[in-house]
């Protein structure tokens, strides 16, 4: 790693002057310890702002990437501009390029509250082949194949299919709302299978965060077992949740479940372990079975 500029670091003010990092086969593991991904990146960053800590900065901030790999998975290119202007953060351009997949963002975030903006990202993914190191090192490491009731084959399949997510955040940096829109075609990996799958995440910040999740499959499989027809939606905050779910079982049978969950008020005094407190559910199955021939 080789730097040339100006850094300015007498707190409260910072920033940065004619600053050029330039980086070969920096591994992230050397510089942040074991829990850092093994890398080998080559990156160049530019920058040049300044800022303090009562007064939001103001300058440029340019990221080239070239050929690269993370914990194994590869990157053939990418580009990042930023910008430090009017109480925001503007990302102007982002573009990584990989095999079978593009990720493409722009917009702005506030850089305080009271200050709003929004960003968009968007993964194209033709094939997520690229990415199975990563996911396998986020993962932990291989599956225990013996232990997989797909079976040593089908438990260490790499990761397959094609995907689509859009992310949105909204706010500020300090207060940040999140929506993210996914689908998923042929998504294979070790012993799960989903033909095709849609789901939908928000989260809006706030003195008591809220959140909504649905999700709907055409079907899913792990192993020898599967459901079809298979739907999830929870939403709440993280002391009261409502949660349904349901799913089609083989070719007569069915079930559908929900519910509540949510925490009691803390006592006054010594502080004690949270406890959910699950109130009344409701769960049904059906089973369409046929009797055999009567003689």
């Amino acid at each position: 790693m080789r730097g040339d500029g100006t850094l300015m670091l007498d707190l409260p003010h910072y920033g940065a002057r004619d600053l050029q990092v330039t980086a070969s086969d920096l591994n992230l593991a050397h510089w942040l310890g074991r829990g850092a991904p093994p890398s080998r990146l080559s990156l160049t960053l530019r920058g040049d702002f300044a800022g303090d800590s009562a007064v939001p900065p103001l300058g440029t901030v340019r990221a080239i990437v070239e050929p690269s790999q993370l914990a194994g998975a590869g990157v053939d290119s990418g580009a990042l501009r930023v910008r430090f202007a009017d109480r925001r953060l503007y990302v102007d351009s982002l573009r990584v390029a990989q095999a079978g997949l593009i990720t493409t963002g722009s917009g702005s975030l506030g850089w305080t509250r009271g200050t709003g903006g929004q960003l968009a990202l968007d993964f194209d993914a033709d094939s997520l082949n690229a990415l199975d190191p990563l996911v396998g090192w986020l993962a932990g490491g291989a599956p225990d194949a013996a232990a997989d009731p797909g079976g040593q084959d089908a438990g260490n399949a790499p990761l397959a299919g094609a995907a689509r997510v859009l992310f949105t955040l909204k706010g500020s940096l300090d207060s940040l709302g999140f929506e993210a829109r996914a689908s998923v075609e042929r998504l294979a990996w070790r012993a799960w299978r989903v033909p095709a799958g849609r789901g939908h995440f928000t989260w809006q910040p706030g003195p008591a965060p809220t959140f909504a999740l649905d999700a709907s499959l055409d079907s899913i499989a792990h192993g020898m077992f599967g459901f079809s027809a298979a739907f999830a939606a929870a939403r709440g905050t993280r002391d009261s949740l409502t949660w349904q779910a349901r799913s089609r079982i083989g070719e007569g049978g069915a079930f559908l479940a929900g519910g509540r969950l949510a925490r009691p008020p803390k006592p006054e005094g010594p502080p004690s372990r949270s406890v959910w407190t699950r109130w009344p559910s409701i769960f049904r199955a059906t089973c369409g079975c046929s009797s055999g021939p009567q003689s």
